[in-house]
């Protein structure tokens, strides 16, 4: 879920935690391009709360779909199960213990996502 480059020695360079372009193309189509605005919330402290939430979901699910194509045999097995929760669950924490200057860049991050949001929605 984060904003990634290696370097010269192949090690991983995180750029920006929790910023991923697949994950807020996940999140602005749900919430903008399928008209399901009202999960935000109405001020704006809700709604990077509950952006937040669909963030770590969308993370979850991506996680998941990615995870069940690694295995031999595909596991019929309907998102939602404990697997996905305990992703989420993780991937929320891992959010809520960003350190201060993690959270201002992540809190205004999302900020920009209710910006741009809207005008993904049809018109």
């Amino acid at each position: 879920m984060h904003v990634y480059s290696f370097d010269q020695n192949g090690q991983v360079e995180i750029k920006a935690k929790f910023q991923n372009a697949f994950i807020m193309c996940n999140v602005i189509r749900f919430v903008w391009q399928g008209l399901h605005q009202e999960f935000l919330g109405e001020t704006e402290e809700q709604q990077i709360e509950n952006l937040k939430f669909m963030w770590a979901l969308a993370g979850a699910a991506t996680f998941c779909s990615l995870d069940e194509q690694f295995e031999v045999q595909v596991k019929v097995d309907s998102f939602g199960g404990m697997g996905s929760n305990r992703k989420f669950l993780y991937i929320l924490s891992a959010m809520n213990n960003l350190s201060g200057d993690e959270r201002v860049q992540f809190h205004n991050f999302l900020r920009y996502v209710l910006v741009i949001g809207p005008s993904q929605a049809p018109s």
